[in-house]
């Protein structure tokens, strides 16, 4: 009766590789978790929001990334890497056209009134929030399966 260790030992390494390369596989989930909030952001802008969207310029410049990064073209992610601290990884969602805030929070007339704001990166931040669990457990399933199936 005999087993075939080879196997188990092949397995091992791995797993061994697999934790060794587990950061790099944690700042690519993040940097999509952050593309599909900056997605969700310019859906949100383009519907429903013929006030708050003009001539596109606003919409096309939600972003991923470093937001103290100049980014122009109307990629998602801006190609700067997430920020860590520890197991903390962080990564930004912003907008960085010059009146994004006022359209996100508001302001305040000449006259005194104030315009409320739409707060388009709130909704799209969280409705990203609200299926994150479920859609990191099945790209971080794909990924595991996809790297130990290889090889």
């Amino acid at each position: 009766m005999g087993s075939n260790v080879k196997q188990l030992i092949k397995y091992r390494q791995k797993l061994i590789t697999l934790q060794r390369e587990a950061p790099q596989v944690t700042q690519k989930l993040l940097i999509e978790e952050g593309e599909y909030a900056a997605r969700q952001a310019k859906m949100i802008a383009s519907s429903g929001n013929p006030d708050a969207v003009d001539t596109g310029r606003y919409r096309n410049h939600f972003h991923t990334g470093n937001r103290n990064r100049a980014h122009a073209n109307n990629n998602e992610y801006d190609g700067s890497r997430p920020k860590t601290s520890g197991t903390t990884y962080q990564i930004d969602v912003y907008n960085n056209v010059p009146y994004a805030r006022v359209i996100e929070y508001g302001r305040r007339t000449k006259s005194g009134t104030f315009v409320k704001g739409r707060y388009i990166l709130r909704r799209a931040m969280k409705q990203a929030e609200a299926g994150r669990q479920p859609r990191l457990q099945r790209k971080f399933s794909s990924r595991l399966k996809q790297y130990l199936e290889r090889g």
